[in-house]
């Protein structure tokens, strides 16, 4: 009779043993193929604006940017020189002052405008207001999974 019963526990033992255990594999591979599908569409919005992501790559990997997450879109580079002095007559409401921001121009990047549509349809940037004035810059935030996949090295999805 104990015979029985200790099968009967074993049995009840394995089984929720395999049930923790399919469990654990399967939200393993869940989480594996959620990791692997990101990383195609960077690979893809990567392929798609070459150049762009190639320079954004650059700056956050510059010595002493790797924490800025806010860039401006530009009609010249000139007009960053022109925002400059927004940063203290606006009291942080452009950029805190002293902080470091990057800035694309559309001298460089004719199609700018469609390529950040991209980095916004995927998630990757955020637009930010930017108070009425005559500012002369679109301003928008990268999200951290966007400047992880950034510094991430060149690899296979």
């Amino acid at each position: 009779m104990t015979g029985y019963i200790l099968t009967f526990l074993l049995g009840i033992a394995t089984g929720a043993a395999g049930g923790y255990f399919a469990s654990k594999f399967t939200d393993q591979r869940r989480d594996q193929e959620k990791r692997k599908k990101a990383r195609r569409r960077f690979l893809a919005v990567k392929e798609t604006i070459p150049v762009l992501i190639a320079e954004m790559q650059r700056d956050v990997r510059l010595e002493g940017y790797n924490l800025v997450r806010e860039f401006f879109v530009l009609q010249t580079a000139t007009d960053f020189e022109r925002l400059a002095p927004l940063h203290c007559e606006m009291d942080y409401s452009v950029a805190p002052l002293g902080s470091k921001v990057f800035h694309y121009d559309l001298n460089n990047y004719p199609d700018l405008h469609n390529q950040i549509i991209v980095l916004e349809n995927n998630g990757y940037v955020t637009r930010l207001p930017v108070p009425d004035g005559g500012v002369i810059a679109e301003r928008y935030r990268m999200s951290e999974e966007f400047v992880e996949k950034l510094f991430e090295v060149k690899g296979r999805a």
